[in-house]
């Protein structure tokens, strides 16, 4: 490293390297004006901003700073877009569009040949690159794909990226019945801009004097996504599986491209309530004081099962902390029940579960249910204290010790010496699990606990 404290020689800073097209040699004037970059490319996502940089000095900074003037368009753009042409510097230029980009659509930008550069070379010929705006996408559905629960008159939320008109949604769409030869038609109930939702959230705020994140469109993008709301032309039949097809023909309503692929959602509708088994605690985990768990087939009303519910040996379950789990997460585990209470270790319990507990679709079960479930024995554990502790002379070879599930206990104590005591001390022998001495204990015993 040079020192920062010594004088150094100050030379001038070398001139920067001209701008080349690629695969291009150094141009001159005869070679004509030549494009460098232009974007965006392909597909795009995000602020539409056609630009293009040239490789020569078009406008200079006095006519750029100017009062706007009738100056020639450096490019056409199919389909139009409305907006302003603007200068970054003398060599590059962007389209500044005056409303937000169309959505679903495919842009051709060409660069008329004959633009010149101050240096008077010329665009030899027209100069095109092509990018797309994003294409229709189904971003998120409600319920989740594959819910098993939904009911026969089930309503389907789905967010699309962009408005798409409600009459080709609904061609578009159609559900398919477990069992059933003949697709269902798809209605469209509601249609509602997510842009204008949180406008309204945000007004809402304002009015209540509440915190509210700043919208993206304050930061100068308009969000283009729409919810729907769909509905099968009739209720499902309960017990069967469902599928909503979407065809890859729908559009976005402000422009020509298609989905890239059809969309498939598949749900089941709930079926009788069935009270499918019962445990200590989820398995996997240590069990010795529960909770009990019951397994059922739907989410059940956790007040129809006081009265109904019948544990021996006797103990009261802790109703205020009884909790009904809906099914939840990718794979959709079944809906449980937890009653917490005091059960004691290594117990077994008779349950037995009479006719009438009711699930959240106000079914009810029809038949008496009994399981016998055992707590686990508590984990064998020896508790001495700290690594350090004082034994008085007058009790003698005493320590005390908590013991948990331990059939028998063996006991060595060795009488140390002040040398054998701060080295011990100081050391990490205390800590590891062989004898710390080499040397014959002082003290032993081995006894059998009752």
């Amino acid at each position: 490293m040079p020192n920062e404290n010594l004088p150094r020689e100050l030379k001038p800073v070398p001139e920067p390297p001209q701008l080349k097209h690629l695969g291009q040699e150094e141009s001159t004037p005869a070679d004509g004006l030549v494009v460098v970059t232009a974007r965006p490319r392909g597909d795009v996502r995000g602020e539409v901003r056609p630009t293009i940089t040239f490789s020569r000095p078009v406008k200079s900074l006095e006519t750029i700073d100017a009062a706007k003037e009738a100056a020639q368009r450096p490019a056409e753009i199919e389909p139009p877009i409305e907006g302003e042409w603007k200068w970054l510097g003398s060599a590059s230029v962007e389209l500044v569009p005056k409303n937000p980009v169309p959505y679903s659509t495919r842009f051709r930008v060409r660069v008329l040949k004959g633009l010149k550069a101050l240096d008077g070379s010329e665009l030899k010929q027209d100069y095109t690159f092509e990018f797309s705006t994003p294409r229709l996408e189904l971003q998120d559905v409600s319920p989740q794909r594959g819910y098993r629960w939904i009911t026969p008159k089930q309503t389907f939320t789905l967010l699309f990226n962009q408005p798409v008109k409600e009459s080709e949604l609904a061609n578009a769409a159609s559900f398919e019945v477990e069992g059933e030869p003949q697709a269902r038609r798809a209605q469209v109930l509601s249609r509602s801009s997510v842009a204008e939702e949180r406008r309204k959230a945000q007004e809402q705020a304002r009015r209540e004097a509440h915190r509210f994140d700043l919208a993206i469109e304050e930061r100068g993008v308009i969000s283009q996504q729409t919810r729907y709301q769909l509905a099968a032309e009739k209720p499902f039949p309960l017990n069967r599986s469902v599928r909503l097809s979407i065809s890859r023909k729908l559009r976005g309503e402000q422009g020509p491209l298609r989905m890239d692929r059809d969309e498939v959602l598949d749900w089941k509708v709930y079926g009788p309530l069935e009270i499918t088994g019962a445990r200590m605690c989820l398995p996997g985990t240590d069990c010795p004081r529960g909770p009990l768990v019951l397994f059922t087939s739907n989410p059940i009303d956790v007040d129809s099962l006081k009265g109904r519910l019948t544990i021996s040996p006797p103990l009261e379950v802790d109703w205020d902390r009884v909790r009904a789990d809906a099914p939840f997460g990718r794979h959709f585990l079944a809906p449980t029940v937890t009653l917490p209470g005091p059960y004691r270790p290594g117990t077994q319990y008779r349950i037995a579960l009479a006719p009438g507990v009711t699930d959240q679709f106000e079914q009810k079960s029809d038949r008496s249910l009994q399981w016998v479930v055992q707590t686990d024995d508590l984990r064998p554990s020896l508790q001495v204290g700290g690594a350090h502790a004082l034994i008085e002379a007058a009790s003698g070879p005493r320590l005390p010790v908590e013991v948990v599930n331990l059939k028998s206990i063996g006991v060595e104590i060795w009488r140390l010496a002040p040398s054998e005591a701060a080295k011990l001390v100081g050391s990490s022998a205390l800590y590891r699990q062989e004898r710390p001495l080499a040397r014959v204990a002082d003290f032993r015993a081995q006894d059998t606990l009752s």
